[in-house]
């Protein structure tokens, strides 16, 4: 992989000015032989991820940008696949776009120009992960212990993520929503889930930060005391979508059985 490549890709994703010129000197400074390549399959991103993280600087001694260059690489190739897959270009994009959302959230709080997000974004890169309309959708399987109703251990969901950048309005959660239920990225049977990972999904997962606080009864009083203001519309018109599971922390808006057929 040529630094120029993940650096063209660097400027379709819009990434701060700033960054460039360190992205660009970490790139040339990559260890020889890593294992990029891997960071695009599914079963082996977070496994090969750790192993090339073992061999960069920890993010707070370049501000990530090794990290960062290593994740672009990988993100050349993934479209590589987004390609041979017949995933529309602006699915890619908008997936890839975390990149540039991640550095401007960071920059927001800490002032600084820094990728702090390598632990998450194997999960794009790894075509696991994907943005459609306003909501991000990632497929993974359940993990042990109290499940909804209908939801049993390691069966495969949807889980529902909201960007920072969301627009939480009906129209747009549905779009999303349906964007989902059309979506299969992948033709073989790579995580053992049948045909197509996403055909075998049972539901919609919500399991967020912000999903503990919005059925807490603390959290009920305050969404009436604010009651007026359009964001605790919209955090009210995305929760209505989903019933709560056995689990205070969880829950879970089931898809229907004839979706993606």
């Amino acid at each position: 992989m040529e630094d120029k490549e993940l650096l063209t890709l660097a400027g379709r994703l819009n990434l701060p000015e700033a960054v460039l010129a360190p992205l660009a000197a970490a790139a040339k400074a990559l260890p020889e032989g890593l294992p990029i390549k891997q960071l695009t399959e599914p079963e082996a991103a977070a496994a090969d991820w750790k192993t090339i993280t073992a061999q960069l600087p920890v993010w707070q001694e370049d501000n990530g940008m090794a990290q960062l260059a290593v994740m672009l690489a990988a993100a050349c190739r993934t479209e590589e696949r987004y390609r041979r897959e017949d995933i529309p270009a602006e699915v890619f994009l908008s997936t890839m776009d975390c990149f540039r959302r991640f550095l401007e959230e960071t920059h927001a709080r800490t002032g600084q120009w820094a990728f702090d997000r390598g632990f998450w974004t194997w999960r794009q890169t790894g075509g696991l992960l994907f943005r459609l309309g306003t909501l991000e959708f990632e497929y993974r399987r359940m993990r042990p212990g109290p499940q909804p109703e209908g939801i049993e251990a390691e069966a495969p969901v949807l889980s529902v993520h909201i960007p920072s950048d969301a627009v939480l309005e009906r129209e747009k959660l549905d779009s999303s929503y349906n964007m989902a239920l059309r979506f299969s990225p992948r033709k073989d049977d790579a995580l053992g889930a049948g045909p197509g990972l996403w055909y075998a999904a049972v539901g919609f997962w919500l399991q967020l930060w912000v999903g503990c606080c919005l059925k807490t009864p603390a959290f009920a009083v305050l969404l009436g005391t604010i009651a007026s203001t359009m964001w605790t519309k919209r955090i009210r018109s995305f929760m209505s979508g989903f019933s709560v599971g056995t689990s205070p922390w969880r829950s879970c808006r089931s898809i229907p059985a004839s979706s993606g057929q």
